[in-house]
């Protein structure tokens, strides 16, 4: 048997469609927007179960909370320039791409791309 072909093997590949499920899901069906999703729910909705998952997440080196996190920003960014959301105020902004708060997604946005929201919502209301 090649040395590909065995137990490691088959880890990253249970890894990998575990994760394409639960990833199609959660943008498929908008999910990240819900501020109260849960571990649990992708778990169900992804028709998996809980080690599988967390397991998949960690091999990236981020946990639900992070993974998640990307999905909003990604929103946030596309969202960011549409005319009615540069009238809305911050909170409102961080609750519609799926935060809880604004503080989340400054966080956030600080971690994944590097700028803060105030920096990048002056960019896009200069635009």
């Amino acid at each position: 048997m090649p040395l590909w072909k065995g137990r490691g093997y088959d880890r990253a590949v249970r890894r990998e469609e575990v994760l394409r499920q639960a990833s199609d899901i959660i943008a498929g069906k908008r999910l990240f927007l819900n501020p109260e999703l849960r571990f649990n729910d992708v778990v169900r909705a992804a028709g998996t179960n809980r080690t599988y998952l967390w397991d998949a997440m960690h091999s990236l080196g981020f946990g639900f909370r992070d993974y998640l996190a990307r999905f909003r920003v990604v929103y946030f960014i596309e969202h960011a320039w549409l005319e009615e959301y540069r009238s809305l105020s911050n909170d409102d902004i961080a609750e519609r791409c799926g935060f809880s708060s604004k503080k989340l997604l400054d966080r956030y946005l600080q971690k994944i791309i590097g700028i803060s929201f105030s920096r990048y919502m002056e960019i896009v209301r200069r635009s």
